[in-house]
C-alpha cells in the first residue's frame, strides 16, 4: 500500500512538473512567433465581411481583426488553465464554470466601460480595468457560489485556492494577450531614438518596428517604421514567467504565496512599465490604471496577511459566527479543520467540513487535465473563444471597401 501511495505521489509531482515545463515551452514558441510576425501590416485584419453595397459598386466591409483572435486565444487558454488548476485542487468543475462565467460577465463589459471613463474613447478596451474589476468581484462571486450552488451540491469552494488560480490565469492571459497589442499596434513603448544610450544599446537588437497606416501607433503618433522599445514583448515575457512561478507555488498548495507573488509582480510591472509607454492612458502623470494596479496589490496583501478574512466574511454571510477561524488560508480539503466544529461552520469558511490538506502537499494537475477533455468543457471553451473573438475582434476604428468580381480566367 505504501508503494502505491509513493507511486501516486511521485506520478503527481512528475506530471505537475512536466505540465508546467510544457506550458512554459509552448508559451515561448507562441511568443516567438508573435514577436517575429505580428508587427507586419498584413497581421492586423484576419477577414473583411461585406455588409452593404455602395453606389460605386464596391462593398462596405466590417473588419475582423487578429486582435480579437489573439485575445480570444488568450482568454480560452486562460479559462482552460483555470479548470486545470481548480480541478487539480479537487474543486468540482461545475463550480469552476459558474465562477469563471460570472467573472467574465462582469469583466468583459468593464473593459469597455472603464476605458471610456479613463480615456474618454468609445471604441477601445482595457485589460487593466477589466482585471481590476474582476479581482475585486472575485471574493463576492466565490461567497455567492458557496452560499447557493455549494449548498446545493454539498461542496464549498476553497477561497484562496480559487483566488490564486484566478491570479495565475490573469498573468497567463495578460502575457499571451499582449500579442494582440502587437498586432493592433497599441500599448506601445517609446521610440528608441528618444531613449538614452544605455536603452538604445540594450534594445538595439531586440526592438519592434510596426508597419501599416491602420496600426494605432501610426494613426495616433505617426511612428510606423521607427524602432520602438518592445514594451509589449517584455510585458508578455514577464507575465508568463510570473504565471509559471505562481503555478509552482500553487501545485504545492501554497495558495496565499501564489496569489501574493503573481499579483505583486504582475501589477508591479504594470505600474513600472507605464512610465516607458507612449500610448494615451488618460493624460495623467500617474494613470488611473497604475492606481488600479496599486489597489489590487493592496487588496492581495490584505487577503494574504489576514488569515481569517475569508472565514469571517463567509461566516457573516452564512449567518454563523465561527468559534475560531484559525485554519491557515491557503489549504486544501483533507484532516480536521481547526476551530471549525460543524459542517455549517466549515462551509462558511469556504472549505468542506472535516477535511484539510497541509501546505506543501501537491495539487494533482493530472485530474485537472482530465476534466477539460470532456465534451461540455470543450464546447464551453469554444463558446468563450467565439464570444471573445466577435466582441473584441470587430474593428470600430477601421473599415474596408471590397470589390467582388468574377475571375474570367477560371471560368
Amino acid at each position: 500500500m505504501s508503494f502505491i501511495t509513493s507511486f501516486n505521489v511521485n506520478f503527481n509531482a512528475n506530471f505537475n512538473l512536466i505540465f508546467i515545463f510544457t506550458f512554459g515551452l509552448l508559451s515561448y514558441v507562441y511568443l516567438s512567433w508573435g514577436f517575429k510576425n505580428l508587427q507586419r501590416e498584413d497581421m492586423q485584419v484576419v477577414a473583411a465581411l461585406p455588409v452593404r453595397k455602395t453606389q460605386g459598386g464596391l462593398w462596405e466591409g466590417i473588419n475582423l481583426t487578429y486582435y480579437g483572435v489573439l485575445t480570444a486565444n488568450a482568454i480560452a487558454i486562460s479559462i482552460a488553465l483555470f479548470f486545470i488548476l481548480t480541478g487539480g485542487a479537487a474543486i468540482p468543475l461545475l463550480e469552476s464554470i459558474v465562477i469563471i462565467t460570472a467573472i467574465m460577465a462582469i469583466s468583459m463589459p468593464a473593459s469597455k466601460i472603464i476605458a471610456r471613463i479613463v480615456e474618454k474613447k468609445n471604441s477601445t478596451f482595457t485589460t487593466g480595468g477589466a482585471s481590476f474589476v474582476g479581482f475585486l468581484a472575485a471574493p463576492v462571486v466565490i461567497f455567492v457560489v458557496n452560499a447557493t450552488l455549494g449548498r446545493l451540491i454539498g461542496h464549498a469552494v476553497p477561497f484562496m485556492a480559487v483566488l490564486s488560480a484566478m491570479s495565475i490565469i490573469y498573468c497567463t492571459g495578460e502575457g499571451l494577450g499582449r500579442l494582440a497589442c502587437i498586432s493592433f499596434g497599441c500599448c506601445y513603448g517609446k521610440p528608441l531614438e528618444s531613449c538614452g544610450p544605455n536603452a538604445q544599446k540594450l534594445f538595439g537588437r531586440f526592438h519592434f518596428v510596426f508597419s501599416g497606416k491602420t496600426k494605432k501607433i501610426s494613426y495616433a503618433h505617426g511612428w510606423d517604421g521607427l524602432k520602438m522599445v518592445p514594451i509589449q514583448g517584455i510585458t508578455a515575457v514577464v507575465n508568463l514567467f510570473v504565471a509559471v512561478v505562481g503555478m509552482i507555488l500553487y501545485v504545492n498548495s501554497r495558495f496565499s504565496a501564489a496569489l501574493l507573488t503573481t499579483v505583486v509582480l504582475s501589477h508591479g510591472w504594470r505600474i513600472l512599465s507605464e512610465f516607458v509607454r507612449s500610448d494615451y492612458r488618460g493624460g495623467k502623470k500617474i494613470s488611473d490604471y497604475q492606481k488600479m494596479c496599486a489597489c489590487s496589490i493592496l487588496f492581495a496583501l490584505i487577503l494574504s496577511i489576514i488569515p481569517a478574512f475569508s472565514a469571517q466574511i463567509a461566516g457573516i454571510l452564512a449567518g454563523e459566527t465561527l468559534a475560531a477561524a484559525t485554519s491557515p488560508v491557503g489549504t486544501l480539503p483533507t484532516g480536521t479543520l481547526a476551530g471549525v466544529t460543524s459542517p455549517a461552520g466549515a462551509f462558511a469558511a469556504g472549505m468542506p467540513a472535516g477535511r484539510t490538506l497541509p501546505v506543501g502537499t501537491q495539487v494533482n494537475l493530472y485530474l485537472g487535465v482530465k476534466s477539460i477533455v470532456k465534451l461540455p468543457v470543450v464546447m464551453f471553451l469554444q463558446a468563450a473563444w467565439i464570444c471573445a473573438a466577435l466582441y473584441l475582434g470587430k474593428s470600430k476604428v477601421t473599415a474596408s471597401r471590397i470589390s467582388i468580381f468574377v475571375r474570367e480566367d477560371k471560368i
